[in-house]
C-alpha cells in the first residue's frame, strides 16, 4: 500500500508574519504538517498541488522547502496559477523536491501536470502537457494511475471558481477516457472539498492549508471552514481509500 498525503494552496507569503485575507498562511501551513505528522503517520509521499506561494517569491518557496523536507518523505509539487514554475525549480529541485513530474511507485504511476496559462487564475493543458499525459497512460502497461494537477476540471459548486477552472477539459478528458489505468483525479485552486465519480474514475478537489471559499452574492467570500490535508491510501489491486481531514 502507497500512503500520500495531498497539501494545497498554501499561498505563503513574503513576509513570515504577513496576513492573507486576515490569515497567517506560515501558520496554519505549520498547524496542518503538524497534524499529519502527529495523526497521519506513517506515510510515504506527499504531494503539493499548486499555489504554494502567493507571489512567487523565493523566500516563500524556500520557507516552503524547509517546512515539507521535515516530513522526511519524498516531496513531489506542481504550479499553481499564483506560482513560477521557474523559481519553484530552483528553490525545489537543489534540494531533491519533485515539480510537476511523472514518477513510479509500482503498481501506481503518479502524474504531475502544469495547467497553468502565465498572467491568469484560469487553467489550461498545453498541447505538450495533454502529450505527455497521454504517453504516461499509453506506456503504463500494468499497474494503475493517479492523475493531479491544479485546477479542477469540473465544476466544483462555486461559480466564481468555475470560471477560472480547467478551460480545456473535454481535451483532458479525452486522454483520461482513452486509457483504463485512470484511477483518479486530484486537484486544488477552489479552496473546497469535493468529491464525485466519472466513468469509474474518482474526481477529488482538496481543501486549502489556509482558508477556504464558498459562493456569494459578490462572488467568492471567505468560508468559516478550517485548514485541511487529503490522506490516500493506494492499494496494489488499483482501489484507493481517502478522506480530508480538516485541522
Amino acid at each position: 500500500m502507497l500512503r500520500i498525503i495531498q497539501i494545497t494552496d498554501t499561498h505563503l507569503l513574503a513576509d513570515k508574519h504577513g496576513l492573507l485575507r486576515g490569515h497567517d498562511t506560515d501558520r496554519s501551513l505549520r498547524r496542518v504538517l503538524d497534524h499529519v505528522a502527529q495523526h497521519a503517520a506513517p506515510f510515504d509521499l506527499v504531494l503539493v498541488t499548486g499555489d504554494l506561494a502567493h507571489q512567487a517569491e523565493p523566500n516563500a518557496y524556500m520557507r516552503l522547502k524547509s517546512y515539507l523536507k521535515k516530513t522526511g518523505v519524498p516531496i513531489e509539487c506542481l504550479p499553481g496559477n499564483h506560482d513560477r514554475q521557474s523559481v519553484m525549480q530552483a528553490s525545489f529541485i537543489p534540494y531533491g523536491i519533485g515539480c510537476a513530474n511523472i514518477f513510479d511507485r509500482r503498481p501506481w504511476r503518479i502524474i504531475m501536470l502544469n495547467s497553468v496559462i502565465p498572467g491568469q487564475d484560469l487553467g489550461q493543458l498545453s498541447a505538450a502537457e495533454l502529450a505527455r499525459l497521454d504517453n504516461a497512460l499509453r506506456d503504463l502497461t500494468e499497474g494503475h494511475a493517479l492523475v493531479c494537477l491544479h485546477h479542477p476540471p469540473v465544476p466544483v459548486g462555486n461559480p466564481s471558481m468555475d470560471e477560472m477552472g480547467l478551460s480545456n477539459a473535454a481535451e483532458f478528458f479525452r486522454v483520461i477516457d482513452a486509457h483504463s489505468c485512470v484511477r483518479a483525479v486530484l486537484w486544488g485552486h477552489a479552496h473546497s472539498e469535493f468529491a464525485d465519480v466519472r466513468r469509474g474514475v474518482q474526481l477529488l478537489g482538496t481543501p486549502s492549508t489556509c482558508f477556504q471559499f464558498r459562493a456569494s452574492a459578490a462572488g467568492i467570500a471567505v468560508d468559516d471552514a478550517p485548514p485541511a490535508y487529503r490522506w490516500l491510501w493506494l492499494f496494489p489491486d488499483g482501489t484507493l481509500k481517502t478522506g480530508v481531514t480538516p485541522v
